[in-house]
């Protein structure tokens, strides 16, 4: 006789304390990379993301709107300051597209950067 059904199958043949541990194991890692990827610093502020910051608030803030910073600004040390040029491309409110140049003034104030001064140029 025996003593009651036999689980069959490739789950029957994993040892019991496996089968308790790998779960157990990976939540342990997910938990420790969720926290790892909370604990990170922020991503530092450049000069340039400041800049694309500052033109898009300032067209959004006109009424513009698909506002597009080139891929890549040009950045240069002038007079203390950090000087940010590129080309950014937005629809006004009449629908009309337009291409300008984008100039930036952009000075760091201790470990804060700071946004003095946004131009934009036909």
């Amino acid at each position: 006789m025996s003593a009651g059904p036999q689980p069959a199958g490739w789950f029957a043949r994993i040892p019991l304390w496996l089968r308790i541990a790998a779960p157990v194991i990976v939540v342990a890692v997910v938990a420790i990379i969720v926290a790892v990827a909370i604990a990170a610093p922020p991503t530092p502020a450049t000069a340039e993301s400041a800049c694309r910051a500052a033109a898009t608030d300032r067209l959004e803030g006109r009424g513009h709107t698909a506002v597009e910073l080139a891929d890549s600004l040009e950045v240069a040390e002038a007079d203390g300051a950090q000087r940010v040029s590129g080309t950014v491309t937005f629809v006004d409110d009449s629908g009309a597209t337009h291409h300008a140049r984008v100039r930036c003034v952009v000075r760091t104030e201790g470990d804060a950067m700071r946004v003095t001064s946004v131009r934009f140029f036909d």
